[in-house]
């Protein structure tokens, strides 16, 4: 998705919906469709069933921003063979009084100082404080109370305060008429004080729409209470790399335990690109995981699980599982599964723009695509849009700023635009159309020379094919 407020000569994408339009019926649309979603488990998350009809809503939301210019560069430390050494990430100490001076008399009786261990001496069950400051944090969206929500945030992080003020100006926004809640699932001990908890998340809008969703967030105690927090840049640990398959992973000491599953989807993610496009990647793909907000270029508040920039064109940023920027995940599924589509998704845009300026070609063309490859399954929004007559017309998807009404339907809708195009005239069909239409912005005309077809001739034919697909008969 390329964001509305991208600079000049730069195309911000990523796979990201607001919350308002982001609904799949998993019950329903996966039965229908042949989706992977119904009563699969994982080994990473429990199923929960849903009534069918029910909606599944993805708080999901992207501000652009300008990076600060960070106080120190990290360097990269490569490992090319087997996962790196455990290493404990720099964090800060807590204080402690001196030892006492060892003697011949004592020096028997005193214990090696322990490491920095998760503190359980205030809580029996971090998980109770854990739901506590949960239950506040969501009482205060609901409830539009400012100060309630400042206070369940780690004040200790600067950074993280000033995010978390704008991810509240982001709900009382767009989600006012949403009440959510959550219920504290796990809560496990990370590195140093930091928790990371597992929860579901239930969403109801004033309309009846409602769903049930799994996220993740970092928790840590400062004074007698929880906060929600996530580590400093300098908590992260060293940015190191490990090469494989066409691809090199660059990570910090922090997610050093998921780094070898992440390189091994971005693998498929990237051997999958490749073969739906019919291209051979020539250099090898960066992919940098992301497991705070303040080591995320381009990116303020909001939840994304990955994006490309045209800027940093060899790089792709993938947010890590298990931080509150990686958002929310299916029920059904693991946060690996939802990231190795993104991976796909992302991927295809850093192919694509290899092959033609992604600035430079619509939104459908570029989306659609990417979509096409990652193969999310059939569109809600676009079965609605068919029944009631409300499609996108073709003129309107070029930017972004066009569709951004209803992000569902316009992605929904953008695939099987693709989907169609490339059945009927080839992958090389596709290409000859967005190079043509990247060298003279004029559609009618780029299809005319590309495919022997009118706009209007593919747009007719295209709605008739899709409503075949989604058994919608005729149309308003």
């Amino acid at each position: 998705m390329s964001s509305g407020s991208q600079a000049v000569g730069e195309r911000f994408l990523t796979r990201s919906f607001r919350f308002a339009v982001m609904l799949l019926v998993l019950a329903a649309a996966s039965a229908c469709s042949g989706g992977n979603r119904t009563g699969r488990t994982s080994s990473d998350s429990q199923p929960y069933e849903l009534t069918p009809g029910v909606s599944v809503v993805a708080v999901i939301e992207a501000t652009k921003y300008t990076q600060p210019t960070p106080t120190s560069t990290p360097t990269l430390s490569p490992t090319r063979t087997a996962a790196p050494a455990a290493t404990t990430p720099s964090t800060p100490q807590p204080t402690s009084t001196p030892s006492p001076v060892r003697t011949a008399s004592t020096a028997k009786k005193l214990a090696p100082r322990p490491a920095l261990k998760p503190d359980r001496t205030r809580d029996v069950d971090p998980k109770q404080g854990i739901q506590a400051v949960v239950n506040r944090y969501y009482r205060a969206l609901n409830n539009g109370d400012l100060p309630l929500y400042e206070s369940t945030i780690d004040p200790t992080n600067e950074y993280w305060l000033t995010i978390q003020q704008e991810q509240y100006r982001i709900w009382s926004k767009n989600y006012g008429d949403t009440t959510a809640r959550a219920q504290v699932q796990t809560a496990v001990p990370v590195t140093g004080p930091y928790y990371r908890a597992r929860m579901l998340l239930s969403l109801r809008t004033r309309d009846g729409r409602y769903g049930h969703v799994l996220q993740s967030w970092i928790f840590r105690r400062v004074g007698n209470s929880w906060k929600v927090t996530e580590p400093t840049a300098k908590q992260l640990g060293a940015l190191r790399s490990k090469r494989g398959a066409g691809v090199t992973i660059e990570y910090y000491d922090w997610d050093r335990a998921s780094v070898d599953r992440v390189l091994a989807l971005s693998e498929r993610a990237l051997a999958k690109s490749a073969r739906h496009m019919n291209v051979r990647p020539k250099r090898n793909v960066y992919v940098r995981l992301l497991p705070a907000y303040e080591v995320s270029p381009g990116l303020a508040a909001g939840l994304t699980v990955g994006y490309y920039r045209t800027s940093t064109p060899n790089l792709l940023f993938l947010r890590s599982p298990g931080s509150y920027g990686f958002g929310v995940y299916s029920p059904y599924d693991s946060p690996y599964a939802e990231l190795e589509m993104t991976a796909a998704h992302e991927l295809t845009h850093l192919l694509s723009d290899r092959r033609v300026r992604l600035t430079e070609i619509t939104f459908w063309m570029s989306e659609g695509l990417a979509e096409w490859v990652a193969d999310r399954g059939s569109s809600y929004e676009l079965e609605r849009a068919l029944r009631e007559g409300e499609l996108f017309e073709l003129s309107e998807m070029t930017e972004y700023s066009a569709v951004s009404s209803n992000l569902g339907l316009a992605y929904g809708q953008s695939k099987e635009l693709v989907t169609y195009l490339i059945e009927r005239y080839g992958i090389e069909g596709y290409w000859r159309l967005v190079e043509a239409y990247e060298s003279s912005g004029q559609l009618d005309s780029s299809f005319r020379k590309a495919l022997k077809v009118s706009a209007d001739r593919f747009e007719q034919d295209w709605k008739n094919w899709v409503r075949t697909k989604y058994r919608v008969e005729g149309g308003p």
